[in-house]
């Protein structure tokens, strides 16, 4: 992951509230297993300490257009040595 992406996702995050995002990016053209994280989509959400909802269907935009969804990310308040069983759902 760019660590421009990740750094602004952390600093836009609060201690006390998971926040969310969805990974959007490309295969470049002469590797098309390598997946490039291009941006974090951040749709309309709440959240506690302990979740984060999110709307059911995927945003819209155009500048996502040539992009494919990799994937999702979220911060909590405590690190865990192993996935949560949310994670395994969502997987």
């Amino acid at each position: 992951m760019p660590k421009n992406i990740l750094k602004k996702f952390i600093c836009i995050a609060d201690l006390r509230t998971q926040i969310s995002g969805y990974l959007y990016g490309i295969s470049p053209p002469d590797n098309p297993q390598v997946k490039e994280i291009r941006c974090i989509v951040m749709p309309p959400q709440w959240g506690t300490h302990q979740q984060v909802h999110l709307p059911s269907d995927l945003p819209e935009h155009d500048f996502l257009n040539d992009l494919e969804p990799l994937g999702w990310m979220h911060t909590q308040p405590n690190e865990v040595p192993q996935l949560i069983s949310l994670h395994m759902l969502r997987s």
